[in-house]
């Protein structure tokens, strides 16, 4: 309306115009206005929208998937899994997992069968150098990806772990105008949650290793320090007694043959009062009538252990829980509490110097051997809070350690849970 007023001549007719239209144009622009910018916030809302949608469905995804992320990207069976819910819980017409050399798994629509080929494979691994997802979305008539790009597009997106790519994941979408940053961004942020999830499942798996190694650099330990005292109690008896060394030296070789026999880290707790039963035969050789023992285990009770975790603990209450006269009674009892089992060893001497659970539960040495590696390995297994408990007074001491119930393999057989109520007098 400026403009008309600035070069419309004659100056009145021009006047005339614009009091005709200035109302319907002033109204118009303002309606206009009100919906272009209507336009602007219902389309920024619709991609909020479909944002959330699509985080809300990655997240859904790998919640599904995370059973099958656990082992890594080392079974083909769990991989295959992980490619067929990304599959059936979006609009894909194929999806495809790969780690840094081939195709782990594919789940695709009949007519992309081609995408098995190793020609998807080259480009995609040569896209995981810059760690960034990448669209193949054009190739040309004579390309072999033409008839899969023509209505198609590829989207790839790293897995990375530790800086490093470990693989990919790869999803072939129709083709829309709208929508390829949409499916960016989807593929870039469900490649990320995998790849964080694998991730940890990798610091899992060596963090187990780490414990296991741990444990056996623990156990190793107690075997030097049991052949040591045994030897010293076998070299006793010979003095007086060489028929007796001489089955007591069987004993011992059998009972090292069966601890090299078994390298598992964890027995049946009637394995492993099998064992003890061994030790205690030296043991009672040594002490005779001075020395009595009692083994009390629930009924039903047939859990799993660590392996060699009762002998230091009944070693010690032989050797520090005598009586003012010098006689040992030595009790292992093992009951339910709950939804776990105690397991515990006492004896009625004198009772711990009281330095020595303060530093045990500090994590100092205090100069022993077998508490303090029972202690370790108990933790390395259960958790930090999962040690021993120690309760001593003047009249006695007792040590017990709390496990999960768990029922143990029946491979172990009806001839070691015949030991249960063994009473050993």
């Amino acid at each position: 309306m400026g403009i008309i007023l600035l070069i419309s001549r004659p100056f009145q007719a021009a006047m005339q115009l614009v009091e005709v239209i200035a109302f319907p144009m002033i109204i118009m622009n303002a309606l206009g206005m009100i919906i272009f910018l209507g336009t602007f916030n219902m389309v920024f809302m619709e991609e909020d929208s479909q944002f959330a949608e699509k985080m809300r469905l990655a997240l859904g995804i790998v919640e599904q998937s995370l059973p099958h992320l656990r082992k890594g990207l080392y079974s083909t069976a769990d991989m295959e899994a992980a490619a067929e819910i990304i599959y059936q819980s979006t609009s894909c017409a194929a999806v495809l997992i790969t780690d840094t050399r081939k195709i782990l798994a594919m789940k695709a629509d009949a007519g992309l069968c081609a995408l098995k080929g190793d020609s998807i494979l080259v480009p995609i691994l040569e896209s995981l150098r810059d760690l960034k997802p990448t669209i193949f979305d054009y190739a040309e008539k004579d390309d072999p990806f033409y008839p899969i790009l023509k209505n198609h597009m590829i989207v790839a997106a790293p897995m990375v772990e530790t800086d490093h790519p470990i693989g990919s994941l790869t999803m072939v979408v129709k083709k829309h105008w709208h929508n390829s940053r949409s499916n960016l961004n989807f593929a870039s942020e469900l490649a990320r949650l995998f790849s964080t999830q694998l991730e940890l499942s990798y610091l899992e798996y060596q963090k187990k290793l780490r414990r296991k190694a741990e444990f056996k650099a623990l156990q190793s330990q107690v075997n030097p320090h049991f052949l040591y005292n045994s030897l010293n109690t076998i070299s006793y008896i010979s003095r007086e007694n060489p028929d007796r060394a001489r089955e007591l030296l069987l004993s011992l070789s059998s009972y090292y043959r069966q601890t090299l026999e078994n390298d598992q880290y964890m027995l049946n707790l009637h394995t492993e009062l099998s064992h003890i039963s061994s030790y205690l035969d030296l043991e009672k050789a040594r002490f005779e009538e001075k020395l009595r023992v009692v083994i009390d285990v629930e009924d039903g009770i047939n859990c799993m252990v660590p392996s060699f975790i009762l002998q230091p603990l009944v070693e010690n209450a032989i050797r520090y829980g005598a009586d003012h006269k010098g006689n040992r009674l030595v009790s292992i009892h093992a009951h339910t509490m709950d939804d776990k089992i105690e397991i515990a060893v006492s004896d009625n001497g004198m009772g711990f110097p009281r330095d020595i659970p303060k530093q045990l539960y500090a994590g100092e040495s205090y100069g022993g051997v077998g508490l303090e590696n029972v202690h370790k390995r108990l933790k390395s297994i259960y958790g930090q809070d999962n040690g021993l408990h120690i309760e001593s007074s003047v009249n006695g001491s007792r040590v017990f350690f709390l496990i999960p119930a768990a029922v143990s393999e029946s491979r172990y057989g009806e001839e070691l849970a015949a030991t249960a109520h063994q009473k050993i007098v």
